[in-house]
């Protein structure tokens, strides 16, 4: 048994074959980005109702501009609004 265990420790074994920090390492990032991901995955959820209110204003904005402009007609500035809301 003693036996065993000297050649295991000789032979690299005990050390993680050769490798030393580095699947610690690797694990550490691995753990970081998935803590990023799921960080990143929240704020994308809950930032999600904000950005689609200013993506709506501003079309309506754009809307209401083209129809001063006279670009669109009445019928097509009324379908499009009540497309956007």
């Amino acid at each position: 048994m003693l036996n065993v265990l000297a050649q295991v420790g000789r032979s690299g074994y005990y050390h993680m074959d050769g490798w030393g920090w580095i699947p610690g390492i690797i694990g550490l990032v691995f753990m970081a980005a998935l803590v990023g991901l799921v960080v990143w995955l929240i704020v994308s959820v809950v930032r999600k109702p904000e950005q689609m209110a200013s993506t709506s204003g501003r079309a309506r904005a754009l809307l209401d501009e083209r129809y001063a402009k006279g670009e669109i007609d009445r019928e097509e500035y009324l379908q499009r609004r009540s497309d956007l809301e």
